[in-house]
């Protein structure tokens, strides 16, 4: 495994480091950045990085959401589409949801 950890890791490790703190033991709020600097920070974020799935693209889950309101009606998607399987990702690599996912993000940032 590569030194390099993950943002999204640094920044579970920190959010989970800051939930440990209790008003009978407070200190210091903890950043993502403490991963680079303190070793116990850095074994957490790398342990993390290791065991846990990275969380998914607010994007993917948008197009996953309008999936949903095309299943099961027969007008895109066939009726045995199920809103589960859509939403565990059985169909994230479609062309279908590749292309919609794709103008999502031209007109993201296109300010649209």
């Amino acid at each position: 495994m590569s030194d390099e950890i993950p943002k999204w890791a640094k920044e579970r490790a920190a959010a989970l480091a800051n939930g440990s703190r209790s008003a009978e033991r407070p200190s210091r709020e903890n950043l993502p950045s403490d991963c680079d600097a303190f070793p116990d920070m850095h074994a957490f974020a790398r342990y993390i990085a290791a065991h846990e799935q990275p969380p998914v693209d607010p994007d993917v889950i948008a197009v996953r959401d309008i999936a949903k309101a095309f299943c099961g009606d027969g007008t895109i998607w066939d009726e045995s589409i199920s809103h589960d399987d859509i939403d565990r990702g059985c169909y994230d690599q479609s062309p279908i949801f590749a292309a919609v996912l794709e103008t999502l993000r031209k007109h993201k940032e296109a300010g649209k």
